[in-house]
């Protein structure tokens, strides 16, 4: 007959190993969560610059195109702006838009929408994009998308310019942290 030793050692982890590997597990995750919201966060701001971006060089390419004025008008509820997208009614029309001025007789909304949801800080208002190039009558427009953002409440904000005479586009990116 066989002998069993009382002392052998059987492969395997203590409850108490296993606790501390869970333990650890659960506060390395949370700081992966902190610094994930954080890069969400920064994510979003950079998209909504890259959707206003595409939608004014949409508008852009579309006056010339048609060889129509076209016009980006936003309208905000609570935190979110939406752009609409309108064209002159009849071409080689160069509708003005100066001081702000929407005559919905003058023009016809065209399909599509963008929107930013609590990124926003400086809004333009109506501008108008021209066949020839030009913007609001030569008059340059500027955007500023940004959001305080991650847990060392870092401001993550971009400056989009479009240029009056040329209807060229600029991007600007300045983070601060507050």
């Amino acid at each position: 007959m066989g002998t069993y030793s009382a002392l052998q050692k059987e492969a395997g982890m203590t409850l108490i190993e296993l606790l501390v590997v869970v333990t650890l597990l659960v506060v390395l995750s949370g700081f992966g969560a902190l610094n994930l919201s954080g890069w969400n966060c920064r994510q979003n701001v950079t998209n909504d610059l890259s959707d206003l971006s595409t939608t004014i060089t949409h508008l852009q390419s579309l006056a010339k195109d048609r060889n129509r004025s076209t016009v980006l008008k936003s309208s905000v509820r609570g935190t979110v702006v939406t752009y609409a997208y309108y064209q002159a009614k009849g071409r080689g029309r160069k509708e003005a838009c100066a001081n702000g001025t929407f005559s919905s007789s003058k023009w016809e909304k065209i399909e599509g929408k963008t929107e930013l949801d609590g990124t926003l800080l400086i809004n333009p208002g109506l501008v108008c994009f021209h066949a020839d190039g030009s913007v609001n009558e030569g008059k340059t427009k500027q955007w500023t998308v940004g959001k305080t953002c991650g847990p060392s409440n870092e401001l993550t904000r971009y400056q989009l310019i479009t240029h009056g005479s040329t209807g060229f586009v600029e991007k600007k990116k300045f983070n601060t942290t507050s």
